[in-house]
C-alpha cells in the first residue's frame, strides 16, 4: 500500500508519541554529583586535618606567648585522633566515589552509598562521644580562660581584666 494522496492516505503513518530514550552519556547528573562529592570530600579532608591540629596548636601558641596552660585532657585527644582518622577515611571515600561517578564507573555510586551509610551510622555514636567530652572540654576551657587572666595581670603595666572575663 502506498502513502500517496491517490491511495486514500493523505498523511504518512506516524510513529509513537513518546520521546526517544536519551543516550546515557548525555546525562549531566554524574558530573554534578561527582564534582560536588569531590569538593565536599576535599573540604572534609582539610577540616579533619586542621581540626585535629588545632587542639595541639592552641596549647603550643599559648605556651609560646608565656601562658601556663595545661595539656588537653586525654579524652579529647583520643576522640580527636579517632575523629581525624575516620574523617580522613570518609573524605577519601567520598572523593573516590565522586571521581568514579565522574568517570561513569559502577564503583562510583556504590562508594557514595557506602559513604552515606557509614556517615549516618556514625552520627549518633559521634554525638554521644561529643556529649561525653563536654565536662572535660569545659574544664580545659576554664583553665585556658584563667591562664589568659593570669597572663594579663602579669604584664607590665597590667592589662585590665573585666569582671565578665573573671566570671
Amino acid at each position: 500500500m502506498s502513502d500517496s494522496p491517490s491511495s486514500g492516505n493523505a498523511f504518512p503513518p506516524t510513529g509513537p508519541t513518546a520521546p526517544l530514550p536519551r543516550d546515557p552519556s548525555d546525562s549531566t547528573w554524574p558530573g554534578w554529583l561527582g564534582g560536588f562529592s569531590i569538593g565536599i570530600g576535599a573540604l572534609m579532608l582539610i577540616g579533619a586535618l586542621c581540626g585535629s591540629a588545632a587542639i595541639w596548636g592552641t596549647g603550643w601558641a599559648m605556651r609560646s606567648a608565656g601562658m601556663d596552660v595545661p595539656p588537653p585532657p586525654g579524652a579529647m585527644i583520643a576522640f580527636l585522633i579517632v575523629d581525624a582518622l575516620v574523617g580522613v577515611v570518609l573524605a577519601v571515600l567520598l572523593m573516590l566515589g565522586g571521581l568514579g561517578t565522574l568517570q561513569r564507573k559502577q564503583s562510583g555510586p556504590r562508594r557514595l552509598r557506602t559513604y552515606a551509610i557509614i556517615r549516618v551510622a556514625l552520627a549518633l555514636p559521634l554525638l554521644a562521644c561529643g556529649m561525653w567530652m563536654l565536662p572535660a572540654n569545659a574544664e580545659w576551657t576554664a583553665h585556658i580562660a584563667q591562664a589568659t587572666i593570669d597572663f594579663k595581670e602579669r604584664q607590665k603595666p597590667p592589662i585590665a581584666v573585666t569582671q565578665a572575663e573573671r566570671d
